[in-house]
């Protein structure tokens, strides 16, 4: 029997084992086995040959394309689907009156409150958040806001391999209240969450001008920092170089384009891609 095995930001785990569920249908001689956490720490493990894998599921495509397949470590790279940032807190969150008052930034670099979000230098999610809240200053025009929000004592980096059970618990036990997530993350019943405006929530391909405004530095593969911009959500998928079973792992890379996959990512709360790489369905 065959074992396919992913590598995969945590944020599309549970989709990609929907999916895999659904080709193992067809496909019964085929096992699968998963390891999830930050694309970014992921994506350095694989390339010291720490981890291996048939298949890498990054939240963010460029590191498929500069990392991977530029250095000849992958013989594919194809972008996947799309998603958007979104203000979360609890349910019983005792900021939600605060909240309709629209001033949502003001509240995170208030002493106290506690925003958590993933390290910039293992994950997309984490640079990402930061990016969110650089194009926040520029579109509320609030010269210092960045600054201040990370200068915040309260705010809270999350260790690596950050698991959704660990957030969920620390939510629990009100030691967050905030989190700029994914809203594919958000499916269920335990959080409720802001929409941010189209200028800062990195969802809308026609904002790409503005959301290179905003600029970080993180550490690169080989330690080094390089420059991250702001850009419209894009996850991507890339086939290994080096995978031991490269016909399986193609086709289950095809049956995630195909009417099911689709299907499965959708429902899961992404914006779909066809097989060439254009929106069928963008995330609201």
């Amino acid at each position: 029997m065959t074992t396919l095995r992913i590598v995969c930001a945590g944020s599309i785990l549970k989709a990609l084992e929907k999916a895999a569920e659904d080709f193992r249908r067809s496909h019964g001689d085929l096992t699968f086995r998963f390891v999830s956490g930050g694309s970014v720490e992921l994506a350095r493990e694989l390339l010291r040959g720490q981890e291996e894998a048939d298949l890498f599921f990054s939240a963010d495509h460029s590191l498929l394309t500069g990392w991977f397949l530029d250095g000849g470590k992958a013989s594919l790279v194809r972008p996947l689907v799309t998603n958007a940032k979104v203000l979360a807190f609890p349910r019983q969150s005792p900021y939600r009156e605060e909240l309709r008052c629209g001033n949502w930034y003001g509240l995170l670099e208030r002493p106290g409150i506690i925003l958590a979000h993933t390290a910039p230098d293992n994950d997309p999610g984490g640079y990402r958040t930061l990016l969110v809240l650089r194009l926040a200053e520029l579109h509320y025009d609030e010269p210092g806001l960045f600054d201040r929000v990370l200068r915040n004592p309260s705010r809270l980096v999350l260790p690596p391999r950050t698991t959704h059970a660990l957030v969920d618990r620390l939510h629990d036990e009100g030691r967050i209240d905030f989190m700029i997530r994914y809203r594919s993350s958000l499916q269920g019943e335990r959080y409720d969450f802001l929409c941010l405006p189209k200028e800062i929530d990195l969802s809308d391909p026609t904002m790409a001008e503005t959301y290179a405004k905003a600029r970080l530095e993180i550490r690169g593969p080989d330690g080094r920092h390089q420059t991250v911009c702001g850009e419209p959500i894009l996850y991507g998928a890339a086939l290994l170089a080096d995978s031991c079973a490269a016909g399986e792992a193609k086709a289950f890379l095809d049956h995630l384009f195909s009417v099911s996959g689709g299907q499965i990512l959708r429902e899961c709360g992404f914006g779909t891609l066809d097989a060439e790489g254009g929106a069928t369905d963008r995330t609201a």
